[in-house]
């Protein structure tokens, strides 16, 4: 490895016997990802982690994360079938937002399984068809729905009649102030809540308000809305805040938006100090 020298100091910092650096990266085939420099990378010894798609592998995944439902073998072979069932129409069919092939990894099954496995809907299989919905259905076009939703109630479920499952509500929250929308609960702000007028629920703006509303009702989970100009993207998320009475901060975007203007950074002060400047997220 390598000795660190600080040359504003006298005394060199040099690295304790037992140190280890280890890096980790996406292949350059990755979406928005590069190479590393030669001159970095040559100097690490390099293995390949493949991707888990070993159905032994992913059952022993699987049942890990949904332990606590006590499933039965036939329901961990259904989700793995449906894990390979929506890899191969993702090739082959399903088409996202932007008209392209959705993506879906290792990720995006484990959470499905992290929001199935608290049970938040009381019932393991409405869970399952929540969790699953929430990560695999919501960033494809319409057209794609119903391919997803079938593969999602024949492996997932076990259960074709999704109108059955879906007819029952689901059990308010115990802690806390919410409300409901598009049949699901989200936590009430501090501030009174208040429904915006002149705001027009058409079928298709509902229909994306219930996807947001699923998502935003498990409290865990960041949300990207990818869409043209002006489709209603901000004034979504405004309505929806206003009416739970949330409070919505904006934050411009753009090509160079990295997670330090939101989070914040250590930078220099005018006296040189280094401080911590908070970012616009907080």
């Amino acid at each position: 490895m390598f000795n660190f020298y600080i040359y504003s100091d006298i005394e060199p910092v040099v690295r304790h016997e037992n140190f280890r650096l280890f890096a980790c990266m996406n292949p350059a085939t990755d979406v928005g990802k590069k190479d590393l420099t030669p001159g970095i990378r040559n100097r690490f010894t390099e293995f390949y982690v493949e991707e888990l798609t070993d159905e032994s592998d992913l059952r022993i995944l699987i049942n890990d994360y949904l332990s606590g439902l006590a499933l039965t073998a036939n329901h961990l072979s259904g989700i793995v079938q449906f894990y390979a069932s929506i890899r191969t129409a993702a090739n082959k069919s399903l088409v996202d937002g932007t008209g392209h092939k959705p993506h879906y990894s290792l990720r995006t099954l484990c959470r499905a399984l992290r929001y199935a496995a608290t049970n938040p809907c009381g019932q393991s299989s409405r869970s399952l068809y929540e969790g699953f919905c929430l990560s695999f259905l919501t960033q494809l076009d319409r057209k794609s729905h119903p391919v997803v939703e079938q593969l999602v109630c024949k492996h997932v479920i076990g259960n074709s009649n999704v109108k059955s499952l879906l007819s029952h509500s689901l059990p308010e929250p115990t802690s806390g102030k919410h409300l409901l929308f598009e049949g699901y609960w989200i936590s009430q702000g501090a501030s009174e809540p208040v429904v915006p007028e002149g705001y027009i629920l058409t079928p298709s703006v509902r229909a994306n308000l219930r996807d947001l509303s699923r998502i935003v009702s498990a409290g865990q989970h960041p949300v990207l809305l990818q869409g043209e100009t002006s489709v209603g993207k901000t004034s979504l998320i405004t309505w929806l805040a206003k009416s739970t009475g949330n409070v919505c901060v904006r934050v411009n975007n753009h090509e160079h938006t990295d997670l330090q203007e939101y989070v914040g950074c250590y930078a220099a002060d005018e006296a040189g100090k280094l401080v911590f400047k908070e970012g616009k997220g907080n």
